[in-house]
Order: structure tokens, then C-alpha cells, then sequence
């Protein structure tokens, strides 16, 4: 009998001890309100916690990598609605003082200074910088792209940044696609040249040779580049030595310089756009991974004190069998 006995409390010893661990799991659930604690209890779920979390982490650096490209594009378009205020005002004043009937050689020395106060405000936007870090100078970021003068010292590179897996954007504009405005002409046999309209219903393949006969326009000259700097300060000059022909040059290249600015713009707005879209869309991947982490994750209150409340009386249970089953013997307390 004796061997018996001890098997039996051996039995009971087990039961025991799977029951208060069962409780110990339990309790640890309570506590951290998480139903898995290692990766055993679970390993599909566990594994794809696992990637939602990692993706999470990459998602992050993303959405800082797009507010970054929105910061440095937001002082982009602003540095640009600067130049178009001062272009407006440039316009506004080459207007003003084109006729000798409204304007005069003094009035014109005068607006002449206001000029050169505009082109040392556009010279001081040409070299905006975001942090240490100048925004027209493609990738020589840490440089001053431009002189006094209007002399281009950085490069035309973009900067591009991925703002989600394999999408990348460009955070910059490079200076020439601002301050060096494309004006496109045609030549005209036997007429000054105009500048090139075309037809938005038309489009031309630059590879096909022209069949037919011809109206004697010539092809489109290659484009002429409107120096901004350049133009701003002649506007200056005109007025200083009483030029009205130079004030009336300068008009039709503000004209081309406003629209070059307004064009720049939209494409800005384009990218800031697309940041925002990309930017929703990760948040909502986010969202709907972190929504299923918790279901794979997180204990069921409901389930989780059920659970408890069961193991709690299969455990008195045990302990209340295991009291009848071995009883002391008179040999125990003799030992």
C-alpha cells in the first residue's frame, strides 16, 4: 500500500501544480490585459504581430520622411508667392512709369529705389532656407545658390524622398525652373518673331518629319530664357536713365515670369497633394493593422474572468480530493 500512496500523491501533486500554473497564466493575462505572453501560446499570431509591429516602425519613418517633404515644399510655395508679389509690383510699376504722359524723369529716379529695394528682396528669397538648409539649391543644400548678381552656384538636382514603399517625391525646386523663366517663340518668315501659341487640342511628334505644304512659319526657335534677376534689374536701370523702351521690354518678361511662378505653383500644390493622399493612406493602414494587433493580442475581459472563475474551483477541488484522498496515518506522525 505504501507505494500506492505515494503514487497517488504524486497524481495529486501534479494535478496541483498544472492547475496553479493555469492559474498563475491567468492571472498574468489579468494583469497586462494581454491574452499571449510568449510566443508559444499563439505562433501564427505571435508572427503576425510581429510584421504589424515592424510595419508600424517602417509606416512611421514615413510619414516623418512626407512632413518633412511638406515643410520643405510649403517653403517653397511660399518663397514663390514672395517673388510673385514682388514681380506683381515690378509689373504694376513698369506699367506706371512706361508713358511719358503719367510719369517723369524725377518720379522715375524715385520708383527707381523701390525697385532695388525688390531686388534685394528677391535676392534674399533666392537663398531661403528651411533649418541649414537652402531650398533652390538642388542638392547643394548647404551652399548660398545665388550671388548678388543673380549668379546660379548650385545644381539642378531634386531631392527625392519616399514618403511609402517605392514612392518616392521631389522636396525641392531647383533655382533655373524659378528664377531662369522659358519663354517659347515661333519665327514668322518676314515678321518679328511671337511668341508660340498652341493649340491644347494639338499635339506634335517631335520624331515625324512635316509633309505638305507649309504657311511659311518657321518651327518653334528653341526657347528663350527670361534671367529674372536680370529682368528685375533692368527694370531698375530704365528707370534711373529715363528709358521708357527698356520699361516697356520688361513688361511682357514679367508677364512670362508670373505665369512661370503661377505654373511652378501648381505643381508644388500637385505634390503636396499627393503627400497628404499617401499620408491618409498610411494612417489608415495603420489604423486597420493596429485594430487587428488587439484582436490577436489583447485578452477577452469577458472570456479572461470566466476562465479565471473555472480554474479558481477546479483548484479547491484539487485541494479539497487531495485532503480526503491522503489521509495522515498514525506511521506519519510516528516519522
Amino acid at each position: 500500500m505504501r507505494v500506492s500512496d505515494n503514487t497517488s500523491a504524486a497524481a495529486v501533486g501534479d494535478s496541483l501544480k498544472r492547475t496553479r500554473t493555469k492559474m498563475e497564466k491567468l492571472q498574468i493575462q489579468n494583469a497586462t490585459q494581454k491574452k499571449l505572453l510568449t510566443p508559444s501560446d499563439d505562433p501564427a499570431a505571435n508572427t503576425k504581430i510581429m510584421d504589424i509591429r515592424t510595419d508600424a516602425t517602417i509606416n512611421s519613418q514615413f510619414e516623418n520622411n512626407a512632413a518633412l517633404a511638406k515643410t520643405r515644399l510649403s517653403a517653397t510655395d511660399n518663397a514663390l508667392n514672395e517673388l510673385s508679389d514682388i514681380f506683381t509690383r515690378a509689373k504694376e510699376i513698369a506699367i506706371g512709369q512706361s508713358s511719358d504722359g503719367s510719369a517723369s524723369a524725377d518720379s522715375r529716379l524715385g520708383v527707381a529705389q523701390e525697385v532695388a529695394n525688390l531686388y534685394q528682396q528677391l535676392v534674399s528669397v533666392a537663398n531661403r532656407r528651411v533649418g541649414q538648409h537652402y531650398i533652390f539649391g538642388g542638392f547643394k543644400t548647404l551652399a548660398q545658390p545665388y550671388d548678388h548678381d543673380g549668379e546660379f552656384k548650385g545644381d539642378t538636382g531634386e531631392i527625392p524622398v519616399e514618403i511609402q514603399k517605392n514612392v518616392f517625391i521631389g522636396v525641392n525646386v531647383p533655382g533655373p525652373q524659378v528664377f531662369e523663366a522659358k519663354k517659347y517663340r515661333t519665327v514668322d518668315a518676314g515678321r518679328t518673331p511671337a511668341a508660340l501659341e498652341r493649340d491644347p487640342q494639338t499635339s506634335v511628334d517631335q520624331h515625324k518629319p512635316a509633309t505638305g505644304p507649309t504657311d511659311g512659319r518657321q518651327p518653334a526657335a528653341p526657347a528663350e530664357t527670361v534671367n529674372i534677376f536680370r529682368e528685375l534689374d533692368q527694370l531698375r536701370v530704365g528707370l534711373m536713365t529715363n528709358d521708357t523702351a527698356t520699361i516697356r521690354d520688361t513688361m511682357e518678361h514679367f508677364d512670362t515670369i508670373i505665369q512661370n511662378l503661377i505654373t511652378t505653383r501648381a505643381k508644388i500644390s500637385s505634390r503636396v497633394a499627393g503627400i497628404d493622399a499617401t499620408i491618409s493612406s498610411t494612417q489608415r493602414t495603420d489604423a486597420t493593422n493596429a485594430e487587428l494587433a488587439t484582436q490577436l493580442e489583447d485578452a477577452d475581459y469577458a472570456e479572461l474572468w470566466s476562465n479565471l472563475a473555472k480554474e479558481e474551483t477546479v483548484l479547491k477541488s484539487s485541494l479539497h480530493a487531495a485532503q480526503k484522498l491522503i489521509q495522515p496515518t498514525l506511521l506519519d506522525f510516528l516519522r
